[in-house]
């Protein structure tokens, strides 16, 4: 099932333009539930919020891989503000592009909103790490947290979390509740 994000509602209905770019896909295609990938696209524009996908041919679990046409993705278009969260580390490549200065990204502002690192949710959950795929995922989320130009977190406990487990908080670092979105525009069952 794909979610979508009250900020991104928040930010279309006040008419900006929009674009959801979503990063969970595996040989192309889209890991999206039980609804094709069609009615995601069709149900958000009708918030007036473009709906995209990363093109990435391999497994779902190559990190790395999908970070960089994320890179890729954002390099091709012109954004002002691009909001990633720290879960999976899609943003890691980009952060990279743009504190290294590349043209394409230099008039980005990157804002990371923290959601959950692996790392802590298999903390809380007595897990142990079981793919070696695992802690290049760690690797990625904690670098791009630390690479954003602004971090937002709805939890000053997951701030202190990661500071904890040696995360390097950026200077502009927040504590924000998500936004709540009152009344439905469109009626997602």
């Amino acid at each position: 099932m794909l979610f979508r994000s009250a900020l991104a509602s928040l930010l279309a209905g006040d008419g900006h333009e929009v674009t959801l770019l979503y990063t969970y896909v595996g040989e192309g295609k889209p890991v999206c539930g039980d609804r094709p990938w069609s009615h995601w696209v069709e149900t958000l524009a009708q918030e007036g919020i473009e709906l995209a996908h990363i093109a990435h041919e391999g497994p779902h679990r190559a990190w790395r891989q999908a970070a960089w046409t994320v890179m890729e993705f954002l390099g091709a278009r012109d954004f002002d503000i691009v909001y990633f969260n720290e879960h999976l580390g899609g943003g890691y490549y980009a952060q990279l592009a743009r504190r290294e200065g590349l043209p394409e990204f230099r008039r980005q502002t990157h804002c990371v909103i923290t959601h959950g690192s692996i790392d802590w949710i298999f903390d809380i959950n007595d897990r142990y790490v079981e793919f070696i795929s695992d802690v290049e995922w760690m690797g990625l989320e904690r670098r791009s947290f630390e690479l954003a130009d602004v971090v937002i977190s709805p939890s000053a406990y997951l701030l202190r979390e990661y500071e904890r487990r040696g995360w390097r908080l950026p200077a502009r670092t927040y504590r924000q509740p998500y936004p709540v979105i009152r009344k439905a525009a469109v009626d997602w069952n």
